[in-house]
């Protein structure tokens, strides 16, 4: 989420959230306004100390860890995250976690 109205845009800082029960798992959405994630990175973007913006640094913020440690905390418990851009701009995070039986 922190990351959702970080890259929004200026004047909106606008993050939706959802959950709903879907098939037998609790669906959690997060969705910005941002600019998106480059397709050529959306395959990496879980992946530890990886950064979009290359040019960040420690001043300005993050290690590339969030996402990572999202994935493996949502992983430990069954589920999925996944990601895609939205149009005409932002991107949406989907988690998954099975409910129990």
């Amino acid at each position: 989420m922190e990351n959702g109205v970080k890259y929004s845009l200026p004047d909106s800082r606008a993050v939706e959230i959802s959950a709903a029960r879907e098939n037998g798992a609790v669906v959690i959405r997060v969705a910005d306004d941002g600019p998106g994630v480059p397709e050529a990175d959306l395959a990496n973007l879980f992946e530890p100390f990886f950064r979009v913006d290359r040019s960040r640094s420690r001043k300005t913020g993050g290690y590339g860890l969030g996402l990572s440690i999202c994935k493996r905390i949502v992983e430990a418990h069954g589920g999925e995250i996944s990601v895609r851009n939205r149009s005409p701009r932002g991107a949406k995070f989907t988690i998954r976690l099975p409910t129990r039986s």
